[in-house]
């Protein structure tokens, strides 16, 4: 078994309430582990311990470690653009009064919205949402609860045309 001492990174993050979420280290080894699940989230520890030179107990507690942090999420999600009748979109807000963030966020329990985060520049927070119809995203933009949020100052929309890369969230009612 090869060990190294190598380089880490170091993760310093703040919440939607500017909260620092506690500051975590990913040292080389930690980055190659997610690097090897990035190609497939199913391959067997024994696999990514021997390709790594290490063993397959140390992987476990490795990617225990970083999902117990909340470093790591192993999760299966769509291709909406291969899925027949889905259209997936974002829903950028802006809003008068940052507090209303709290409120905005309170709305990913709901079916069609697979993610919300919050980003800097000209919007405040993001909604990825994934629906059956155009008819159905613009029932989400123009006559849902969003409207009755008080402090948006104006929403834009994206429709998602393609990508290789972004694979959405599917809920009970998708």
């Amino acid at each position: 078994m090869k060990t190294n001492k190598t380089e880490e990174t170091n993760i310093d993050a703040k919440n939607s309430q500017g909260d620092n979420y506690e500051q975590v280290s990913l040292d080389e080894l930690d980055k190659k582990i997610i690097i090897e699940l990035q190609k497939d989230a199913r391959m067997p520890y024994k696999i990514i311990a021997e390709a790594l030179n290490v063993s397959d107990a140390t992987i476990g507690q490795r990617v225990k470690k970083m999902m117990t942090k909340g470093i790591l999420k192993l999760e299966a999600r769509v291709n909406p653009l291969v899925m027949a009748n889905k259209i997936a979109g974002l829903v950028a807000i802006n809003v008068n009064d940052i507090r209303i963030i709290n409120e905005i966020k309170k709305l990913q329990d709901r079916p069609f919205i697979t993610s919300v985060w919050t980003a800097s520049g000209p919007y405040s927070i993001f909604i990825e949402v994934m629906v059956d119809s155009l008819k159905e995203f613009n029932e989400l933009v123009f006559n849902s609860e969003l409207l009755n949020i008080k402090g948006i100052s104006r929403t834009e929309t994206f429709i998602l045309l393609d990508s290789e890369t972004k694979f959405f969230k599917l809920s009970v009612n998708n």
